[in-house]
């Protein structure tokens, strides 16, 4: 999608080379070099990812100076227990536990940017000409601080030291490499593969499923509504031609969310208080309403949820992409206020949908979240009791958490 690459590119860049390219310039050794080879990726709670660092000093004298650090960078680390490390000198060795230290570059933001670790914790003394290779292995355990997070950057340095933010200085050679953050699984469930623009609503669940028993600490999180924008647009469909309301199980009240590019700075889905189930298994309902006047392409039409990529963590998005067509008689616009069928969930996603008359029990209001998390009633019994299912939450975002 178009769109959601312009977004990518005015990200700010997660990875280590990122933050490393902040430090001053300097002449590098061209008589040492770092060849990384880093785990590919890295499951929240599960086991440890291995990898290596070897060193190589091609000059003609011993080096004596510089020591071999290893940066573990991530945007939005929030605290160094959400990474463990580990070296082995060579492939004979034990494992030592690694000694990490907060990487702080001095920026607004109070958030840990990665960790820093000096592996052997002394200068190496390489011989000319000669390599040495370490065993380095990281893991990402259960932790207060577990959210989504971007991809890791792994950066592997010989340096003679680190300045007061634990960044590594005068640097003689270094390498990275990106690893990617699993463990997080987003489904949706229940989304008709054609919607007509009929003014109904649809309903369907988002499905959270953490691996490893792993609690996400997910809070707050958005829905984009794609419909075939051109590029460089910036926008959503407007609130008279589309809606996606997202049910409190607790007041059984419908919160009507935004949709458009909007959204994604307002990240105003309360998965916290809207999301039924375990925390290794959330489940959010919601429905979404197309009224006569949405238009859309049909290769494009598709609802994402989660964090938008370039404005989030990129292990928490999904998209699910339908048809829709206009249909005879449909109001021109969406009507938040006034009571409509609801659409039975099917167990999978379905080219069709079944509905079924609203309940006897008058509805509940339909609540308008804003981006402060405020509500606001619309008025009207829009909201059709309890759908049987849990509902799904969604996530933090990154660099712009409440």
């Amino acid at each position: 999608m178009k769109l959601r690459r312009s977004m990518t590119a005015v990200a700010v860049a997660t990875s280590v080379l990122a933050i490393a390219a902040t430090a001053p310039a300097h002449a590098e050794d061209t008589k040492k070099s770092v060849e990384l080879v880093a785990p590919k990726s890295l499951e929240v709670g599960g086991a440890w990812g291995t990898g290596s660092v070897t060193v190589h000093n091609t000059g003609d004298t011993e080096d004596t100076k510089n020591h071999l650090y290893i940066v573990i960078g991530a945007e939005v680390f929030t605290g160094i227990d959400q990474v463990q490390a580990e070296y082995a000198d060579g492939a004979g060795d034990s494992w030592h536990p690694l000694t990490l230290l907060g990487l702080d570059l001095g920026s607004s933001s109070n958030k840990v940017l990665g960790a820093t670790a000096d592996v052997t914790g002394s200068a190496l003394h390489l011989a000319p000409h000669s390599s040495h290779t370490y065993r380095v292995r990281l893991r990402l355990p259960q932790s207060a601080e577990t959210e989504p997070v971007q991809d890791i950057g792994l950066e592997a340095a010989l340096a003679p030291g680190t300045d007061k933010g634990n960044q590594p200085t005068d640097w003689a050679a270094r390498a990275f490499q990106d690893i990617k953050v699993a463990g997080l699984t987003t489904t949706v469930t229940g989304l008709p593969a054609r919607i007509p623009a009929d003014g109904k609503p649809r309903t369907f669940q988002v499905t959270m499923k953490a691996a490893n028993h792993i609690d996400w600490h997910l809070s707050k999180s958005s829905f984009f509504l794609w419909q075939g924008q051109k590029y460089g647009q910036m926008t959503g469909p407007s609130a008279c031609d589309a809606e996606v309301d997202v049910l409190d199980p607790v007041g059984h009240v419908w919160h009507r969310v935004g949709l458009g590019a909007a959204g994604w700075n307002q990240l105003d889905v309360d998965v916290a208080h809207w999301a039924t189930g375990p925390v290794d298994q959330r489940v959010l309902t919601a429905r979404i309403t197309l009224g006569a006047g949405f238009k859309s392409t049909p290769k494009d039409t598709e609802l994402d949820f989660g964090y938008y990529p370039g404005s989030g963590p990129n292990n928490f998005w999904t998209t699910s992409r339908f048809t829709s067509a206009q249909a005879a008689g449909a109001p021109k616009c969406v009507n938040p206020g006034k009571a409509v069928p609801v659409t039975t969930p099917s167990p999978s996603a379905s080219a069709t949908s079944h509905e079924v008359p609203d309940a006897a029990k008058p509805g509940r209001e339909l609540a308008e979240t804003g981006a402060d998390g405020s509500t606001s009633l619309l008025g009207g019994a829009a909201a059709l009791l309890a759908l049987g299912a849990g509902t799904a939450f969604v996530t933090r975002r990154r660099a712009q958490r409440h």
